[in-house]
């Protein structure tokens, strides 16, 4: 049976390429979200039809996906999304796929903290901070009792905090992932479109996060000032915060700042060095050592704007997170930016496992190496030799022995200075 070039490049894998995965309609057509022109006018036209397939497996063992429609704040929006239950059908890399509960650090919140809808996939995120903004003078949010934001957010089960957030955000739009036939890394443009597919479908409460949200990635495309301008106008009507992602740079005294926050969007807002020095203490040196640094910034609008017309926001609360610099996929030390840098050089397919508000205790692979065969393998740097680090590291063997088979790999950096060769491709 003859098969189309777009099918033929879905075996098993994921994605054929960074715009988007690949559905058969019940029109016939096969389409790649994000990359597509017409995408979302396909899915109208398909509405109603019956189901979408999943072009993430062979052609004979595909998965249905049913097509969606909702009234969002800014329109009518068309969407496909998994049954219930369907999750561990699709391929390991889909987008549709359902991961192992110890494959990710969100098994540390309690039940409902993040649920899938079974009408339209959405997701419904319960969020620490409190969304609408207050008479009085933003106050920012309480500084945790520890360095770690992380292990100190684990005291609270029952709500994602900021930083959750973006790493829910990161894993949606699947920028936790790379696979070399995505191109020669991500650029703005790659950015702004995962994550606004990922936006689309996440809900705060009651509040779809699209309404507040506002990526800053430079540069930026045409109009995307003045829509983000509608954003923060439309949130201070409705006395609503807003959240905004975006890099941040550090100058030469060390100070953060968002690229392009001024000068490309119109936002004037400040940073708290201190503040993200004492909460995020590896950032800096995963930057200094070639990486890049993501913040997910939770402000208000004040309504007062200056004469060139930038809005004056404040911040509410700051969270930060290392990323590898050509395919910003996430890394918590600068050890972890070593495997990333060899993992894309290499052009390897891999996947890091998100922490959320998970503490320091709970055991995650650094990395999961995804070309190896049925079962990604476990990457693991070991960058400490006390006691109490030698016992977690028993606990990730442990771990990765039940979830990943025997096969895993490992680097001690307190001996070599170098990272071992991977396992090879197959």
């Amino acid at each position: 049976m003859a098969v189309s070039s777009v099918e033929a490049a879905h075996r098993p894998g994921g994605d054929s390429g960074e715009g988007g995965f690949a559905v058969r309609l019940p029109t016939g057509r096969v389409v790649r979200e994000n990359d597509d022109v017409d995408y979302a006018g396909a899915l109208k036209d398909a509405y109603g039809k019956g189901p979408a397939v999943c072009l993430c497996k062979a052609f004979l063992d595909q998965r249905k996906l049913k097509i969606c429609r909702g009234d969002r704040e800014n329109g009518v929006k068309y969407w496909v999304a998994r049954y219930s239950g369907t999750g561990e059908e699709h391929t390991d890399g889909c987008r549709h796929s359902a991961l192992h509960p110890l494959r990710t650090g969100a098994r540390e919140y309690e039940a409902g903290v993040i649920s899938e809808r079974d009408d339209d996939g959405t997701v419904a995120l319960r969020f620490r901070l409190p969304l609408s903004t207050r008479k009085s003078a933003v106050t920012p949010a309480p500084m945790p009792s520890r360095k770690d934001s992380a292990d100190a957010a684990r005291e609270d089960r029952r709500s994602a905090s900021p930083l959750g957030l973006l790493h829910l955000l990161w894993e949606r739009a699947r920028l936790n992932v790379w696979e070399p036939q995505f191109g020669k890394g991500r650029f703005s443009g790659i950015l702004r479109g995962r994550l606004a597919g990922a936006v689309d479908r996440i809900v705060l409460g009651r509040t779809e996060l699209a309404a507040m949200f506002g990526s800053l990635f430079v540069p930026e495309p045409s109009g995307a000032r003045d829509a983000l301008h509608a954003v923060l106008g439309g949130a201070h009507t409705a006395r609503r915060r807003v959240i905004l992602v975006g890099e941040v740079l550090f100058s030469d005294a060390g100070e953060p700042y968002l690229a392009g926050g001024t000068r490309a969007y119109g936002v004037s807002l400040k940073l708290d060095a201190e503040r993200i020095r004492q909460r995020f203490p590896r950032v800096a040196p995963i930057v200094g050592h070639g990486g890049r640094a993501v913040a997910l910034v939770v402000a208000e609008v004040t309504g007062n704007r200056t004469h060139q017309g930038n809005h004056f926001l404040a911040v509410v609360d700051c969270v930060c997170m290392g990323v590898e610099r050509m395919t910003w996929t996430p890394v918590d030390s600068t050890y972890e930016l070593t495997i990333a840098r060899k993992l894309y050089e290499e052009h390897r397919s891999f996947r890091k496992p998100l922490r959320f508000d998970a503490g320091r205790d709970v055991a995650l692979a650094d990395f999961e190496l995804r070309d190896v065969g049925e079962r990604p393998v476990p990457l693991e740097v070991f960058g400490r030799e006390d006691g109490a680090y030698r016992g977690r590291a028993a606990q990730k063997h442990a771990l990765y022995d039940e979830l990943y088979g025997p096969l895993w790999w490992a680097w001690d950096a307190t001996t070599s200075t170098d990272p071992p060769a991977f396992p090879a491709a197959r």
